[in-house]
């Protein structure tokens, strides 16, 4: 029995792999570090403008998908495909269609390119490749990260390339069935994953203890690991009830626990503490006695989207590439949307200012979850930090907090 299976996964990946390079080439980079560490990210933030200039450009004979992964073929997804040699490989799909393959090594990071061509001509698809391969190189070339030996391409003997087609091959499935049923105007994919607007409302009085405003928080928090409804709408669904409690209340929420240690002896307020909310109607998102705070997020308005394929049951494996682009392209753009995100809030031109704590929230897998790249970020931020009267700026990488500006210098925390 299980060698049957063997089997049937072998000539379902090889067959899935047939269909993907039908309709796509790929080019894979890999590089040898961390390009934040080795160019620095004053050098990076110019790099990755580049690198989204030339990804972004309407290109005649083929559309360019883009996305990184540091685990190129050695994770799974949710597909279990046994090895194939390249020897094996190169009978079924020919080899001019896959240029340039990376060693896998699971510290590394592998920028992958899929080409959807215009043309059926084998000799125009072998020569779209040449040229793209080429123009890639003269990007890396310009950052000398060729001539430094952190960037190359090479050919693996044995690898498994078939596993990694399928599970790429399932994304792009996906994106050309939401394409047919967007040009014959049919529901979006995208519907399946909708949860009632309904079902996540949050009723919150304007004002609490800071007590109750706890409990309140901790108990919706329960809801969300044990009802499967809550949970979703709460990680993707973009009703003013789910995105108040996201982008505002649970910043607070973990400044009082975090910051403010309200838990705890050292607490910098008293648990009867009058909390006030804004919710949306007042010019502040929570005022706890003459201080302010203020909550901003640095992402981008679509995010959520990102969000709900993550949310799904496959995760980035169905995930459109279109998409898949979009959250990479803005992943290599941090920490410059945390630094436009405190520069709106300093233009906001606040009388009471000197006042406000301001809490910038992002994601922890912006920072590829590497805790000396979020280190990095804060040493950058500082550097082009804008003018400002604010008491703290605070930023929340997920639900742990960092200081970009203290009222008390000697204040550290890391994750």
């Amino acid at each position: 029995m299980i060698d049957f299976y063997s089997k049937k996964l072998r000539e379902d990946a090889i067959k899935m792999a047939e269909q993907f390079y039908t309709n796509c080439g790929i080019s894979v980079i890999r590089i040898k570090q961390k390009l934040q560490f080795v160019l620095g990210l004053e050098t990076y933030m110019d790099f990755s403008k580049d690198l989204k200039t030339f990804i972004s450009s309407k290109h005649k004979n083929y559309r360019l998908f883009y996305y990184k992964d540091s685990n190129l073929l050695l994770r799974g997804d949710g597909f279990l495909v046994p090895s194939v040699s390249m020897e094996e490989y190169i009978h079924i799909i020919s080899p001019y269609l896959v240029p340039y393959l990376g060693e896998i090594f699971n510290e590394d990071d592998y920028f992958i390119f899929i080409l959807e061509f215009k043309t059926t001509a084998p000799e125009e698809k072998s020569n779209i490749l040449t040229e793209f391969s080429n123009n890639i190189i003269s990007l890396l070339n310009k950052f000398r990260l060729l001539q430094n030996q952190l960037a190359n391409f090479e050919t693996e003997a044995v690898c498994n390339l078939i596993g990694f087609a399928s599970w790429t091959y399932a994304g792009y499935s996906y994106y050309i069935e939401e394409k047919k049923r967007q040009n014959n105007k049919q529901t979006s994919l995208e519907s399946n994953y909708k949860v009632p607007s309904n079902t996540c409302l949050i009723d919150f009085k304007k004002s609490y203890t800071i007590k109750e405003f706890i409990s309140k928080i901790k108990n919706l928090e329960n809801a969300a690991r044990t009802n499967l409804k809550f949970s979703c709408a709460f990680q993707y669904e973009n009703n003013e009830g789910t995105k108040t409690l996201r982008e505002e209340l649970l910043p607070i929420y973990d400044y009082l626990i975090k910051i403010a240690n309200i838990d705890s002896n050292d607490s910098l307020y008293k648990q009867d503490t009058i909390i006030n909310l804004g919710l949306k109607d007042d010019p502040f998102d929570a005022k706890i006695d003459n201080t302010i705070i203020e909550v901003t997020l640095a992402l981008d308005q679509k995010e959520y989207k990102i969000r709900r394929h993550l949310c799904s049951l496959h995760g980035y494996t169905n995930m459109p590439l279109d998409f898949r682009t979009y959250n990479q392209l803005l992943i290599d753009s941090f920490p410059l949307p945390i630094i436009e995100a405190i520069k709106r809030k300093c233009n906001g031109k606040y009388q009471d200012e000197n006042k406000r704590i301001l809490i910038v929230q992002t994601l922890y897998e912006f920072a590829d979850n590497n805790k000396l790249l979020v280190k990095a970020w804060i040493e950058y931020i500082k550097k082009n930090l804008p003018p400002n009267n604010f008491i703290q700026i605070i930023l929340l990488v997920d639900d742990t907090p960092f200081f970009i500006k203290s009222s008390n210098n000697d204040i550290n925390i890391t994750i």
